[in-house]
């Protein structure tokens, strides 16, 4: 508990803004509570948001969600996507020191997180928590990225041996890395679920 609650305390530091959850109920039923319902969603995406059935819980009371996993055009849901109030997605990992770590395949995800939106939901469980930037490319690299690549069955040298080798496949996933240190102008907000969720 103790390198959660120094994580919240650097995040804080870097001005985002934190809520810890104890169980994904919990931060559901908070969002049912907060969010304002006039306010159109995008999500990006998230075996987390997957996990939780974030998005079905906000389809039944009624808010506008576009998320390309759920949507037969997936190109033109995530321009919906990207002209949202708000975008929801989750991060491939946090750092204690306070950082925000992702790699993409597009960039889709990752420049919705820090720009163009109102406010930007990052949601993530405990199991993302790690020591340093280092230990976030590590996780990245034996956990994130060879799970997702065997999940969208690609051509992969990781989808076969589980880890990274830095690959040149048409089907890489590990293209556009990114790392938030401070808050923006974008208005993130960090909830951390005392869970195991996602990749």
């Amino acid at each position: 508990m103790e390198i959660i609650e120094k994580c919240i305390l650097n995040l804080k530091k870097n001005r985002f803004n934190v809520e810890f959850f104890e169980n994904s109920k919990e931060f559901k039923d908070y969002i049912l509570y907060n969010l304002p319902r006039s306010k159109s969603i995008g999500f990006g995406g998230s075996m987390t948001l997957e996990e939780i059935e974030l998005y079905e819980l906000l389809v039944k009371i009624g808010v506008d969600v576009s998320w390309h996993w759920r949507s037969p055009y997936p190109e033109s849901t995530k321009e919906r996507a990207l002209n949202s109030d708000y975008y929801f997605s989750s991060a491939n990992a946090i750092t204690v020191d306070g950082k925000i770590i992702n790699m993409d395949g597009t960039g889709n995800r990752v420049a919705n997180l820090f720009y163009h939106h109102e406010k930007v939901f990052i949601v993530c469980g405990v199991n993302k928590i790690v020591e340093n930037e280092e230990l976030a490319k590590e996780r990245i690299a034996k956990i994130a990225a060879p799970m997702n690549t065997k999940r969208l069955n690609l051509n992969t040298p990781c989808t076969i041996s589980g880890h990274c080798s830095d690959c040149n496949s048409q089907d890489r996933i590990c293209n556009i890395y990114s790392v938030i240190s401070k808050n923006t102008k974008a208005d993130i907000n960090v909830f951390i679920i005392n869970e195991n969720l996602g990749f």
